[in-house]
């Protein structure tokens, strides 16, 4: 039998994650991430698109998929357990031969991508940046879905990123705090008045504010 779709377990698990037993749970998730990616409200231009990044981080690296799976339906668990190994990349999206092909920018891998949801298409198909995005996949038969909660850098980011993944890299830091630190980097860009590219994507951004 095929599972659902992606969109569906996603959907599945976000609404348990708002219900009155997991709601301190989710507070704190949130809490969270806001301290790796900055802090954002109902309020803020962006609120919607970094609403859906923390519920892709809370699914997956944060692990509420996995705690919540017994009160999924049926069709959604395979999604489900596939959060718990996402791959978390910084990603350019481009089509070959008729299908999607993602390449992450940080490990140098690559990918095909099965299921993206419509409003997702639709931001890949327009002029962008690079994305912070997470993949997941199901075994059998073989299909590899993108999470709703991508974040997508300006295009005038990409030179500025390549010279902070080169010092990432040259750190050894680890793949989340990479990632994280640049979408700190893109709310200080968004949140600040008259800020060029180039003063808010710098290596020396990368550390974590204390």
């Amino acid at each position: 039998m095929t599972a659902p779709s992606l969109s569906y377990a996603v959907e599945s698990a976000c609404s348990l994650g708002l219900l009155a037993p997991h709601r301190e749970r989710t507070a704190s998730m949130r809490q969270a991430f806001e301290e790796r990616t900055g802090a954002f409200g109902p309020d803020d231009a962006w609120f919607e698109a970094r609403s859906r990044a923390f519920w892709d981080d809370a699914l997956t690296r944060q692990g509420f998929a996995r705690h919540v799976v017994a009160e999924l339906p049926e069709g959604a668990q395979p999604w489900a357990e596939a959060f718990a190994h996402a791959h978390r990349g910084l990603f350019y999206a481009s089509l070959t031969m008729g299908r999607r092909l993602v390449t992450d920018l940080w490990s140098g891998a690559e990918f095909i991508v099965d299921e993206v949801d419509e409003a997702m298409r639709t931001a890949l198909d327009a002029p962008a940046g690079p994305f912070d995005g997470r993949l997941v996949a199901l075994a059998n038969p073989i299909r590899v879905g993108l999470l709703p909660g991508a974040i997508f850098h300006p295009p005038d980011a990409a030179e500025p990123i390549e010279d902070i993944l080169r010092a990432a890299r040259q750190q050894a830091m680890a793949t989340d705090d990479v990632l994280d630190a640049l979408l700190r980097m893109d709310l200080s860009l968004r949140s600040l008045a008259r800020v060029k590219v180039s003063y808010a994507y710098q290596t020396r951004a990368l550390a974590r504010p204390g």
